[in-house]
């Protein structure tokens, strides 16, 4: 019986699922005032409890385009699962191709904002997706069809002319529908955890920058949560 594990990172929130069987678990966390770093162990930790700590079959995360850290802390969590669980298969699809399956829409643009002035769009046609592309702003004002926005839709509508939904269900549990509507025929970039960025990450240190040793000591944390989520779950890894 396949243990699916599937969760979704946000800007401001956590989403969640697991499914056994016919048994689903859901959940969703507001992280308003959490770093995602910290919130997202113990939220899938508690989900797991509510399943009761079965063992994995499935792991599900999308891998890009997002910000860079939220790419990071989900794959890195992604990985940690898949060391506790070797077994695992995994299924990484784009957050393109999850917001339009969330979106229940046949036609329309997936639209991701960068935060730097410019946005990252696909086109879709029943889940085929366009090549990626860089949208700029005045490439936005004016278009008549439906984008598809993972947050603040009434932030686009009142910047842009046009039609904007964003997903109301829990994108979690979206990505294991997503998952058993194509698990015949996953692409093999949708089987690793090999992130999606459409532009490299640029490096740069900030005038204010946080002391070397405590950001050492923030990645040490990290590391631990993990840790001793799989000790106390009775499984090992090593990270």
């Amino acid at each position: 019986m396949d243990s699916i594990l599937s969760f979704f990172v946000g800007e401001k929130v956590l989403y969640g699922a697991f499914k056994q069987g016919e048994s689903v678990y859901e959940d969703k966390l507001s992280i308003q005032d959490s770093y995602q770093s910290e919130a997202l162990v113990p939220f899938l930790s508690r989900l797991w409890q509510k399943a009761n700590n079965t063992p994995l079959t499935h792991i599900i995360c999308p891998r890009g385009p997002a910000s860079y850290t939220t790419i990071r802390i989900s794959l890195s969590a992604a990985q940690g699962l898949k060391t506790a669980f070797p077994k695992a298969h995994i299924f990484a699809p784009s957050h393109f191709k999850v917001l339009a399956f969330a979106s229940g829409l046949k036609q329309g643009t997936v639209l991701i904002d960068s935060q730097k002035g410019f946005y990252y769009g696909a086109s879709f046609d029943n889940l085929k997706l366009d090549s990626p592309q860089v949208w700029e702003e005045d490439a936005i004002e004016n278009m008549p069809e439906t984008f598809v926005v993972s947050s603040r839709p009434d932030y686009f509508r009142s910047k842009f002319k046009g039609n904007f939904v964003a997903p109301n269900s829990n994108l979690a549990l979206c990505q294991i529908d997503l998952f058993e509507l194509e698990k015949s025929h996953l692409q093999p970039e949708e089987k690793t955890l090999s992130p999606l960025y459409i532009q490299n990450p640029v490096y740069r240190k900030k005038k204010q920058s946080m002391p070397e040793f405590l950001a050492h000591r923030e990645k040490l944390k990290y590391k631990l949560e993990l840790l001793i989520w799989g000790f106390y779950s009775g499984f090992s890894a090593t990270i």
